[in-house]
């Protein structure tokens, strides 16, 4: 979890994500799964609010 808000703590500030991704994987001594797994779930503090605000409930969908 710390190796996350790290990242996220990184992006947030401008910096790109593979070389955030290289000092925190190197920092919590990650393998290159959980580097990938780091990647594909963490964002800038902006982009989730974005994916936030586009979450649809069950019932919203229902008839589709």
């Amino acid at each position: 979890m710390a190796a996350f808000s790290d990242l996220c703590w990184l992006l947030d500030r401008g910096y790109a994500m593979t070389s955030s991704l290289k000092l925190v994987g190197d920092r919590y001594e990650l393998a290159a799964r959980q580097r990938l797994a780091l990647e594909r779930c963490a964002c800038t503090a902006e982009a989730a609010h974005s994916r936030q605000l586009r979450l649809c409930s069950p019932g919203d969908l229902a008839g589709r």
